[in-house]
């Protein structure tokens, strides 16, 4: 029972580590296949900008760059003017509303207070004549409220008249009447403030639009020099396109878009390789999960299944980058080389599908290369004649073969078989391999292209 205890114990501990590791591969597959995403997105867009041309000549990434920091500079500054100038333009409307409800206040004031005026001239037609012809008069309603508070005192006091009241409403309609009015008027100063705040605003638009025009205007320059007076004007496509690309480099306050631009910014050969081995990275380790979860060849986990599953994803890495090499060299190691080989551009996609495949297939592209290396290598010159690393004659002795033998094999003479073996005289590169597998050996292991040193005992025979 204890002995059944301690065996599922074992298993259950196996099968946690297990899953565990399998966990551990799948969320480091999953973290690769993001890189490759972000990786692959860069190098397009690194791509797509880098196809901006002028006049035929390439437009380089790093000068758009340069340019865009003075031209984000800028265009926050035009972001910025445009508020104010919305703002400035509410402000504008809302004072001017205002003023109206103001205006019509104080014109309805004026109404009333003018109504007051014309009962007074008619009660005082008789009593005051020419107070009476002054108010009926076109003369301003200001002038004729002078006039009658001039006058107040002898109209309060003549008993007949009765109009005490009556000069009050007019004092209090007057106060009115100026109160709106000169509301009204602060409200209109406001409102030429603010005009005169928007033509201001305006204008300095139009010079940073000015601005903005002349640094895009600069990464087109004349042949006859590269002075402000020598640029020339872009067509509206061209200039639509580096503006475009302009905005692609200028990255927002996300972590993702600055990183983005720091990847797009890299140089293109190590965007290249970057993606190269991430991609190699992932077939391998789509490899690995494959094997685990489809084949069902599910490992017992040790630190030596670990190392393994570390070995065969660097293999893939190292295996799409020496793919990619190879391929970029314009050796015919796939279909169409010229999709990949020599100064040809390079395609995102099909650079990803092919470090992939070396991942997935490592071991089919380690064989690839090396038939590839061998009919490089086949013109070349034959192998040398070598001379034996030791007396060889001892080892016929323990294997008891016969020299008669192997000079038949040899199509030689005794003598000569045994002078070969002895290191006396060298092999040709034929009789080296009839000797390797006569000794059932390599023949690296007996042979050697270093001579052997003189015996000294022979050289005291023929002496």
């Amino acid at each position: 029972m204890a002995e059944t205890d301690a065996k599922q114990s074992q298993n259950w501990g196996a099968n946690a580590v297990r899953n565990l590791t399998n966990a551990a591969l799948t969320a480091f597959t999953l973290c690769i296949g993001i890189s490759c995403v972000i990786i692959l997105a860069a190098t397009l867009t690194q791509t797509r900008i880098s196809s901006v041309t002028i006049d035929g000549v390439p437009v380089s990434i790093w000068k758009l760059d340069s340019i865009r920091e003075q031209w984000a500079s800028l265009r926050a500054q035009v972001a910025s003017q445009s508020d104010e100038i919305h703002k400035a333009g509410d402000q504008r409307l809302e004072l001017s509303d205002k003023k109206s409800r103001v205006s019509a206040e104080a014109n309805s004031a004026k109404q009333i207070l003018s109504q007051h005026v014309e009962n007074l001239s008619y009660k005082v037609q008789k009593a005051d004549p020419d107070l009476y012809n002054f108010l009926i008069s076109d003369s301003d309603i200001s002038d004729k409220i002078a006039r009658i508070n001039a006058s107040d005192a002898a109209l309060r006091s003549n008993p007949d008249l009765h109009v005490a009241e009556l000069l009050d409403s007019i004092q209090k309609a007057y106060t009115a009447y100026v109160g709106f009015s000169s509301e009204a008027k602060g409200l209109e100063v406001q409102i030429n403030s603010v005009i005169e705040k928007t033509i201001g605003l305006k204008q300095g638009l139009t010079t940073t639009q000015d601005s903005i025009n002349a640094i895009i205007g600069s990464t087109k320059v004349s042949k006859g020099g590269s002075d402000s007076a020598n640029k020339t004007d872009l067509d509206e496509q061209t200039r639509t396109r580096i503006e475009n690309a302009l905005y692609e480099l200028n990255p927002n306050n996300s972590h993702l878009s600055t990183l983005m631009n720091t990847l797009v910014l890299l140089q293109p050969d190590v965007l290249a390789l970057s993606l190269v081995l991430l991609m190699g990275i992932l077939g391998s380790s789509l490899q690995i999960l494959n094997s685990i979860f489809s084949a069902n060849q599910i490992e017992v986990v040790d630190s030596d299944t670990i190392g393994n599953y570390v070995l065969r994803i660097s293999v893939g890495a190292i295996t799409a980058l020496v793919i990619f090499i190879v391929s970029k060299a314009g050796i015919p190691v796939i279909a169409d080389t010229t999709k990949l080989g020599g100064d040809a551009p390079i395609n995102p996609y099909f650079v990803s599908f092919l470090a992939i495949i070396s991942g997935l297939l490592s071991e089919q592209a380690i064989v690839t290369v090396q038939n590839q290396g061998a009919r490089l290598f086949a013109s070349g010159a034959a192998e040398p004649d070598r001379w034996a690393r030791s007396d060889l004659t001892s080892q016929m002795e323990t294997q008891k073969l016969a020299i008669g033998v192997l000079a038949d094999y040899l199509g030689t003479s005794e003598d000569t078989a045994r002078s070969i073996l002895t290191g006396a005289t060298k092999a040709t590169a034929e009789q080296q391999r009839v000797v390797a597998i006569f000794l059932r050996s390599k023949v690296r292991d007996l042979f050697s292209d270093i001579s052997p040193p003189p015996n000294p005992g022979s050289a005291g025979e023929q002496k």
